[in-house]
């Protein structure tokens, strides 16, 4: 996770495979785009987030879902870089409750599994 975090992805030295730039370049779209959208449609998307987690299907392959937990994880912290205006991109908000406590609940979920992935 520090990889997405700390490097410069305009810079060529650190080009990844494309099927990787295309998951970076939709978890950048994402954090952008869901701060703009109205509170009902920031609701369903992070609860769509949440079923898709617990979807039984994922049990079968773990590997797919630690790759979804971590590019979930970061999705979320780059959506909250962009509302609290770390980025030069539009803020928007996030301040409807229930996407908030949705948000809250799937970044627990996320730590938790990251963190027993990891151990």
């Amino acid at each position: 996770m520090l990889l997405y975090s700390v490097r410069d992805r305009s810079s060529p030295s650190f080009a990844d495979p494309p099927t990787t730039e295309v998951v970076n370049a939709a978890i950048d779209l994402f954090a952008i785009m869901l701060p703009l959208q109205t509170p009902k449609v920031q609701e369903s998307i992070v609860e769509e987030i949440a079923t898709l987690l617990s979807t039984q299907s994922l049990h079968r392959n773990p590997g797919r879902k630690a790759a979804m937990i971590l590019n979930i994880a970061i999705a979320l912290l780059y959506t909250l870089r962009v509302a609290v205006r770390e980025t030069s991109s539009a803020p928007g908000s996030l301040k409807n409750n229930a996407t908030e406590k949705i948000m809250q609940e799937l970044l627990q979920v996320c730590h938790w599994r990251v963190v027993c992935y990891n151990s």
